[in-house]
């Protein structure tokens, strides 16, 4: 079931998401969002085990791609609400 989430975003942005949409093909505003937190998601996790990325533009010139993500370590799990805390000794 999906939940329903009212987002108060900075001028400028629908317009982005819209020009996005539509370099995508994407369905809608939503999917950009949903592509979107796929894919950073899936960078975060790379870039978390050391990987780094390049591009390869059409004319042979390859750069180091600069991401705007710093993961943080993991934080341990939290106990399941209603089940008790196992430890093994």
């Amino acid at each position: 079931m999906a939940t329903e989430l009212h987002l108060t975003i900075p001028p400028g942005t629908v317009e982005r998401l819209e020009e996005l949409r539509i370099l995508t093909g994407a369905a809608s505003i939503t999917d950009v969002l949903n592509r979107a937190l796929l894919t950073f998601e899936d960078l975060a996790g790379h870039v978390a085990r050391g990987a780094s990325f390049t591009m390869h533009e059409p004319n042979g010139r390859t750069a180091e791609v600069e991401l705007l993500i710093e993961p943080q370590p993991p934080a341990p799990p939290s106990p399941r609400p209603g089940r008790p805390n196992l430890r093994l000794v």
